[in-house]
Order: structure tokens, then C-alpha cells, then sequence
């Protein structure tokens, strides 16, 4: 809840200040205008000042009536709602009887397309002005390519974010879900980059640089499992065979002004700063929304999860349908848990309790960096008197770090007996595959 409420108030906001928020799919309310493709005009701004409005007021009982056609499942009978149009028809089509608009008056929404209204629990009411015809559907995440087609268009969102949340979320409860989620939602934003609908090709001359730029790190998630998986593999596999990862200054009475007196890797200090500054920056950004070191440490532990199995699935499953070999899927997600699930989501014990190979590289990473560790250890003891002499200390450390963030999976390896520990099979086809490694790095 809390990471959502990092996204809000620092991701969102900051992406207002560059020329709009994005549209992220729920908790937006939309101009009838701009999703009917229209351009922004000066004339579709509305002068609030010679308006009047009279405050009525009804009964709850009223209000509990004219809400159940909105809440039903049959209102886009005998219409086109969610019908398939060719994208060139999509925005071009009338819309006057197929739209189900949520009318409010807020000037926010009179004058601008989009107006981003945040909330954050659990369960998800989305009133929404949202039509097959409207949306530009054809892509996983179709929500952000509206946007963006949207923000071309000349019109501009922002992001509104009251005290009272005015919408609830459901979000999925176990790993192997948020992990399916998150591979669609990456599959669907490299599909934008790589298509004729990028921020830079379709934006060009159309809204500013930095508002295009804003839009890239969500579209290049996936191109983040390859420094990830580097920093995973190559530590430990290097360790097994002598390699020092990081190059090793030649003077080291240079290197003792800058660090401490011992210090002898000058090249280092980069990778310091870089790592520690970053964890800093995010620690502090967390603990400003209402977060806990707890929580931030569960978030860093699940973007490392996502970066090395939704990513690397979704960045290759991209380069395939690029070449030919397959075409697009759409993964649905569930966000209904049984009671057991639910009680250990409450207990923030994570859910292992399935097949996956999204569990199995998890796993293999995790006893592949173990074993790295041990290995790092015994050079360390064996190796140079000096910890900070010593040419392994850094990779060895890195090898600590990436055990301690998996100490989830060893718990559910080793130590959990509940349904959601981590199946035998797995934990098999990973001790395989990291062991033929490690044979590979040795021999």
C-alpha cells in the first residue's frame, strides 16, 4: 500500500510537473472529448465563472437506487461496449450512445483530459468513462498508449490526489501473480517503445522532450533484467573461478586519503556511491510517504523478484514476436486468495506454494549466489590477510547482499512447512541447474 502511495505522490507528481501524469488504467476520470478523439482546443475550456450550480441533496436510499445500473455487469448489452474495431476506426467512431460518463463537477476535469484521482486499499470501484471504441486497445496495456495518444493530442492530465481516497484497489496477493502481472505490463509498455507509438517518434514536435522522457522508464522496464542478471551470475561464477570482478588500482597509498587508510579499489568508490546513494534516496522517498524499513526492504526484495523473472520474460518474449516466432498473449491475473493464502499474505509470508519457472530461475539464482557466498568466504579467510587488500572482498560482499535479499526463499526452501513453501520440484530443478553452473565456472 505504501509503495502505491510512493508512485503517487513522487513517480505521478513528478510526471505532472513534466506535462501530465500518465494514464495508469484506474482511478482517472476522463473529458467525453478526449477520448473521442478529438484535439484540444481553447474553446473546450470551460468558464466556471458564469456557471452556476445548485446543490441538491438526496436521500441515501436514492442514491443506492441510481448507483445499481452503474454497478451491474449488464449495462453494455445490445451496444458495442468491448467489441473489436480496427485501431484507423477507433477513435474516429460516435461514441454519443455507447458511453456510459460519469458526470461530475470538478474544474480540474472541465479543463484538462485527464484527471488522475488517487486512492489506495484493497478492494477496486472504478467509475470509469471507458469503451472499446474509446481506448486504444490491440496492446496489454493499453491504458498507457491512450494516454500518450491522448497527451499528443494536446491535451494534458493531472494528478489529483485529495485526502479522502476516492477510489479503492485490488492488487494480487501472491508472488506468482504480482509476477504475471507485472511480465504483461512490461511485455506492453517494450511493445509501445518498439512500435510506431513511441514517446519519442509519436511525441515528436507534439509535447516536449522531458514529457516524452518521463514516459521511457515505465516503457524500458524490461531492458532492466540484463544489468540485473549480470550482477546476479557473474559475482558468483567469477568467484568460483579466481576472477576479480572490479578492476584493482595499482597504487594504494592514493586510494587511503580517499576512503580509509587500507582502502585499495579506487575503482569502487563509483559502485559505492551509486549503490548506497540509490538505497538511500529510495529508503528516504518510502519513509516520507508513511512507509517502514520493513516495507521498504519487501519492496526492494520485490523489485529484484520482478526484474529477474517478468522482465526477462517479457524482454525476450518481445524479441521473439519481433522475429516471428510467437505473437502476443494476454495473461490474466487473479486477486481472489483463499482464506490460507490470505492469512499468510496478512503475515507478509510470501506465497511459493506453486510450480513456476519464474520460481525455479528465483531459486536458481538464490542457491547459485549461496554457494558463491561460501566460496567468497573461504578466500577471504584463506586469501589475503586484509579484508580491504584483498581483490574478492567487493564480489564476496555483493554475493552477502544477494543472499540476505533471498532469505524468503531459503525460509521457504529449508524451513517453512506450510502450502506455501516452496514445492520439491523446484527446489530440485534449481540445486541442478546452479550446480551445472558452478561446474561450468570450475572446470
Amino acid at each position: 500500500m505504501v509503495v502505491l502511495m510512493v508512485v503517487i505522490k513522487v513517480e505521478l507528481r513528478g510526471i505532472d510537473a513534466n506535462g501530465g501524469a500518465c494514464y495508469i488504467g484506474t482511478g482517472c476520470f476522463h473529458r467525453r472529448e478526449s477520448l473521442l478523439g478529438k484535439k484540444y482546443r481553447e474553446a473546450t475550456k470551460v468558464d466556471w465563472s458564469n456557471n452556476r450550480h445548485t446543490k441538491t441533496e438526496e436521500s441515501i436510499d436514492v442514491l443506492e437506487e441510481t448507483s445499481k445500473p452503474l454497478a451491474s455487469c449488464d449495462y453494455e448489452e445490445n451496444t458495442q461496449w468491448g467489441k473489436e474495431v480496427p485501431l484507423s476506426l477507433s477513435l474516429s467512431l460516435s461514441l454519443d450512445n455507447h458511453i456510459i460518463f460519469y458526470s461530475i463537477r470538478l474544474q480540474q476535469v472541465a479543463n484538462y483530459g485527464t484527471v488522475h484521482y488517487m486512492g489506495y486499499t484493497r478492494k477496486i470501484r472504478t467509475i470509469l468513462c471507458r469503451v472499446a471504441m474509446g481506448l486504444m486497445y490491440g496492446c496489454p496495456v493499453e491504458d498507457i498508449l491512450t494516454g500518450l495518444v491522448i497527451h499528443c493530442r494536446g491535451w494534458r492530465s493531472v494528478c489529483f490526489s485529495p485526502q479522502r481516497k476516492g477510489f479503492l484497489g485490488a492488487a494480487p496477493t501472491t508472488l506468482l501473480q504480482t509476477l504475471v502481472q507485472h511480465k504483461r505490463w512490461t511485455d506492453g509498455d517494450l511493445q509501445i517503445f518498439l512500435s510506431r507509438y513511441c514517446p519519442l517518434l509519436l511525441g515528436y514536435k507534439k509535447i516536449p522532450l522531458r514529457h516524452q522522457l518521463s514516459y521511457l522508464p515505465y516503457l524500458l522496464w524490461a531492458a532492466n533484467c540484463l544489468p540485473l542478471l549480470y550482477y546476479a551470475i557473474a559475482p558468483s561464477l567469477c568467484l568460483l573461478r579466481g576472477i576479480s570482478l572490479f578492476p584493482q588500482a595499482k597504487c594504494h597509498k592514493l586510494i587511503m586519503v580517499i576512503l580509509f587508510q587500507q582502502m585499495s579499489n579506487l575503482w569502487a568508490v563509483p559502485f559505492i556511491y551509486v549503490f548506497v546513494g540509490n538505497r538511500v534516496y529510495s529508503l528516504v522517498e518510502l519513509l516520507s510517504c508513511g512507509g517502514t524499513f520493513q516495507e521498504w526492504l519487501n519492496d526492494q526484495r520485490m523489485w529484484l523478484f520482478k526484474r529477474a523473472t517478468s522482465y526477462f520474460f517479457a524482454f525476450f518474449e518481445n524479441i521473439l514476436k519481433l522475429v516471428g516466432f510467437t505473437k502476443s498473449a494476454f495473461a490474466l491475473t487473479a486477486k481472489v486468495a483463499d482464506d490460507d493464502v490470505s492469512k499468510r499474505y496478512e503475515q507478509e509470508l510470501i506465497e511459493f506454494g506453486t510450480t513456476s519457472p519464474m520460481f525455479t530461475i528465483l531459486t536458481t539464482l538464490a542457491v547459485l549466489n549461496a554457494i558463491g557466498f561460501c566460496w567468497g568466504l573461504k578466500m577471504l579467510i584463506l586469501g589475503e590477510p586484509s579484508l580491504v587488500l584483498n581483490p574478492f572482498a567487493l564480489q564476496a560482499i555483493l554475493c552477502g547482499l544477494w543472499v540476505f535479499i533471498n532469505l524468503p526463499i531459503y525460509q521457504a526452501i529449508f524451513l517453512r512447512t506450510d502450502k506455501g513453501k516452496m514445492p520439491a520440484s523446484v527446489t530440485c530443478q534449481s540445486i541442478m541447474f546452479a550446480l551445472v553452473a558452478c561446474s561450468i565456472a570450475l572446470y
